[in-house]
């Protein structure tokens, strides 16, 4: 297929899918975006419910039977091994189907193919296994016959299909050429109008960054995804959960409410510890070499959890990662209700998000529950500003595992074997999700809502280049804290050395202490500007004193229409 016109402005681009172009001068009005910039489908509610029914209907049918023949308090815990064993099954099945294709595909080439010009809306229709297209730095590639033989496995190929994955493919392939070599002999054609604002092309400085750090892991022969520290370190916090809830739950009322209340905080936090370690790497592929490692940190705290990791590659891998601070793109800013940049309008409300927004990023893992918990996920498959790609079966059969086994464990038990009134343990289970919450937000805000770099319509270079370099953009839209402190290291998951993670994502957390330093001589070098505060409640307390500042300083806004 060739597909051939003028270039566009990426505003033009934007009216080919909205009928008009919308300018307000910067100013994002409630965090929303036009449906072309978020990529929002306009399949209805019917449509998208109708297209999971048969997975719905099948589940349901499945649990109504396994309901006839297992005893009530087990029905959970039926369905959840069924539906992962069914899941690991398909796995398997898949894998053996495409043995012989893998290694003819990896040697093979795609022949020649007539180039053409394509559109992100185009390129976005290539999203699942059938057809997986990927554009990289303007080129597309198709990617189909691919899929799986990727080192990296199929799933990252999967909820990256479709879309521009130009800094992702620099930052996941940092030390080695072989996948440009390798993408060249799928080619089809060119990208012609984007989806989000691009960044302006590397001059030198995330060339040079890559280089050092490649030479500090030639010179000293670590592993940059070794999996061991993480793995003893998750295996210490795991049994730190398991103490902490039979505290809450096995001995009752001989238990002091206010030690249960303790124990449920301390279960929230070493939960919030497993995200932001292993998971957290094992959603970036650097837990390890293997997707085997991968599945293996994500489905233990999914489970555990009752989390999505489906839900999370989006929201944070594609989203944050790749548009870090962009108002109205990325997920992990959301500015529904409240004011991070003068770029947004302003409302009386905001006046006091100094005061409430702390109290409100408690409830984050009550947020997330009821977003990935299939509404947001399946039917209406979005999060945030980024539009998810089509779930698979493995997808759907996993996150029902995942459900229902943290039901079964969190409430079923306590309540079935152990006698344990409702009412204690909903009151237990809402203080374990506000610390865990709490855990994940305090880590994760103060690194990127403070007096630094955000980015909106109004600061594109001719309309069409965000005014900086991506690795530039990083380092400018991240704060670090307390480097050198092994506690703040391990209770952040590393989240200190924000700027390291933003330009390694691929490489373990344990090893940003080393990287840190590297960064920095390349920083200074380029005149880029490393923000590094003192201490964490120095981090803190300046999060706090800008969302007042922001509150505080309202500006009004033109809003113009063209």
């Amino acid at each position: 297929m060739e597909n051939i016109r003028a270039r566009p402005s990426i505003k033009q681009a934007h009216s080919v899918a909205n009928g008009h172009t919308r300018a307000t001068n910067g100013i994002v009005r409630n965090g929303a975006v036009p449906k072309a910039i978020s990529g929002k489908s306009d399949a209805s509610l019917p449509e998208r419910i109708f297209n999971w029914s048969p997975r719905t209907f099948i589940t349901l049918a499945v649990f109504a039977v396994i309901r006839l023949l297992v005893p009530s308090w087990l029905v959970l815990f039926t369905l959840a091994c069924l539906c992962e064993v069914s899941a690991l099954t398909l796995d398997f099945k898949h894998w053996l189907s495409t043995r012989s294709k893998t290694s003819a595909v990896a040697n093979g080439d795609c022949g020649d193919v007539r180039l053409g010009k394509f559109t992100w809306e185009e390129v976005r229709q290539h999203n699942t296994a059938q057809s997986l297209w990927l554009a990289v730095h303007g080129k597309v590639y198709d990617l189909t016959e691919f899929v799986d033989s990727h080192p990296g496995g199929r799933d990252f190929l999967m909820f990256t299909a479709g879309r521009d994955v130009s800094h992702a493919f620099d930052v996941y392939h940092s030390f080695t050429d072989k996948p440009r070599q390798v993408i060249r002999k799928y080619l089809i054609g060119d990208l012609v109008t984007n989806q989000f604002p691009p960044y302006k092309p590397d001059s030198g400085f995330y060339r040079e960054c890559r280089e050092r750090v490649r030479e500090y892991f030639q010179r000293t022969g670590f592993n940059p995804k070794s999996p061991w520290p993480g793995l003893w370190r998750m295996v210490v916090v795991y049994c730190v959960m398991a103490a902490s809830f039979c505290v809450c739950h096995m001995w009752g009322d001989a238990i002091p409410w206010n030690v249960r209340v303790i124990s449920a905080v301390l279960f929230g936090c070493a939960a919030g510890v497993t995200l932001v370690h292993w998971y957290h790497d094992a959603s970036h592929g650097s837990f390890g070499h293997s997707p085997s490692w991968w599945l293996l940190a994500t489905r233990c705290t999914d489970i555990v959890l009752g989390s999505s990791i489906l839900s999370w590659n989006h929201q944070h891998v594609l989203g944050h990662h790749l548009h870090t601070n962009i108002i109205g793109v990325d997920p992990d800013i959301d500015q529904s209700m409240r004011r991070i940049s003068f770029k947004q309008f302003w409302k009386t409300v905001y006046r006091k998000q100094h005061l409430f927004m702390p109290i409100l990023y408690l409830f984050l893992a009550v947020k997330s529950r009821i977003e990935d918990g299939g509404i947001m996920t399946f039917v209406f498959r979005r999060n945030g500003p980024v539009d998810i790609n089509p779930p698979t079966t493995q997808d759907f059969l996993r996150n029902v595992a995942a459900k229902s086994f943290w039901i079964f464990y969190q409430l079923v038990i306590p309540y079935t074997v152990l006698n344990i009134p409702v009412a204690d343990l909903l009151v237990i289970a809402f203080i374990m999700d506000l610390a865990l919450g709490g855990w994940l937000t305090y880590n994760s805000q103060v690194s990127h809502v403070q007096e630094v770099d955000f980015y909106a319509e109004k600061d594109l270079i001719d309309g069409k280049y965000i005014p900086e370099e991506w690795a530039v953009s990083q380092v400018r839209t991240c704060v670090d804290y307390c480097h050198g402190s092994t506690l703040d290291t391990f209770l952040s998951g590393a989240l200190n050395y924000q700027t390291v993670h933003h330009l390694f994502p691929g490489v373990s957390q344990y090893h940003y202490p080393q990287i840190a330093p590297i960064i920095k001589e390349a920083c200074a070098k380029y005149k880029v500007p490393y923000t590094h505060k003192p201490d964490y409640f120095t981090a803190l307390r300046d999060h706090i004193l800008y969302l007042k500042k922001m509150g505080e300083e309202g500006r009004t806004a033109t809003l113009t229409m063209d």
